[in-house]
């Protein structure tokens, strides 16, 4: 199989289950706001630490995983994916802003095994997986 995010800019985030969000929860505000503080820190120092670069416009595919196979709606994961990436923007990187002309088009995806099998992370956390296809990149779909 060709993996067609071969070269593209990746960063993996590990996040606890406890500071997982999604659009479904009712949290109360200072909750919320915790996580998404702490998840946009995550975000940034590990950006930094990787050394990632990114050249603008970006599409960005959301890979989730979790700790079990059972079904899931990846589109669901947007408050935690839009923390990460306002973390990506504060790190400087190369991408000023999560606006349409910086990021033309983040899609969410369940997070597969080569055998096409959902793909587990470890127990009581959730692996995010950004993968950043930069214009210049095959892959990349211009609207």
């Amino acid at each position: 199989m060709i993996d067609p995010f071969n070269g593209v800019p990746t960063l993996e985030l590990e996040i606890p289950k406890t500071l997982w969000l999604t659009s479904n929860q009712r949290l109360h505000h200072h909750a919320k706001a915790h996580a998404t503080k702490w998840l946009r820190q995550l975000a940034r120092q590990t950006a930094k630490a990787r050394g990632l670069k990114l050249e603008p416009p970006v599409q960005v595919y959301a890979h989730i995983a979790l700790p079990t196979r059972r079904r899931f709606d990846p589109a669901n994961a947007s408050p935690t994916v839009k923390a990460c990436l306002d973390g990506v923007v504060d790190a400087r990187i190369g991408l000023a802003d999560d606006d349409h002309e910086h990021v033309t088009a983040v899609t969410f995806v369940r997070h597969v095994d080569p055998d096409r099998q959902p793909h587990r992370s470890r127990k009581d956390t959730y692996l995010v997986t950004l993968r950043f296809v930069e214009s210049a990149h095959p892959a990349y779909t211009p609207f």
